[in-house]
């Protein structure tokens, strides 16, 4: 007899190994393709977070779109999918903290979360839940990925102690 927790796992788990990819990277290509179409929007708001110099901004401004396109592709098109993960979760982790350092000074600036799309969502704690849901879906989407890769834990067909 199939237990509830086997069901649940074989039922939920396969949709979840290949939903959670799908998801962060159609958000990724969303914002990519947002930054990527706003460049000067796009760098204004990396001015805006007041984080880092005008030669570093340049630098985040124009790498940042062409590697969240270049994650969104891997990602939905199974493209060496677990090193996409990890790089999305490294993104959304710099993402979650210069939010949190613009929430915590008190800066009223366009979070920049999808180029010019998001001139109007200013960064507040609904943002920062946001970046933090895509974090988790990511973190879980890559740990699913790993635990599919070893696969499960074998199965002892003897106890200690039994000698058959």
């Amino acid at each position: 007899m199939i237990s509830a927790k086997s069901f649940a796992r074989a039922l939920f788990l396969p949709g979840l190994r290949g939903g959670l990819p799908l998801l962060v990277g159609a958000i990724f290509l969303l914002s990519g393709i947002g930054k990527w179409l706003h460049p000067f929007d796009f760098l204004a708001d990396v001015y805006n977070y007041e984080l880092v110099g005008r030669t570093t901004a340049k630098i985040i401004a124009s790498t940042i779109p062409s590697l969240e396109l270049t994650v969104a592709v891997c990602l939905l098109l199974g493209i060496l999918r677990g090193g996409a993960m990890v790089v999305s979760a490294v993104l959304l982790c710099g993402f979650t903290v210069v939010q949190l350092s613009a929430l915590r000074r008190g800066l009223s600036i366009s979070c920049g979360c999808f180029g010019g799309a998001s001139a109007e969502s200013t960064v507040n704690y609904t943002t920062l839940i946001r970046t933090l849901m895509l974090l988790t879906a990511a973190l879980v989407g890559l740990w699913l990925a790993r635990a599919q890769k070893q696969g499960p834990a074998p199965l002892s067909s003897a106890k200690a102690g039994d000698s058959n």
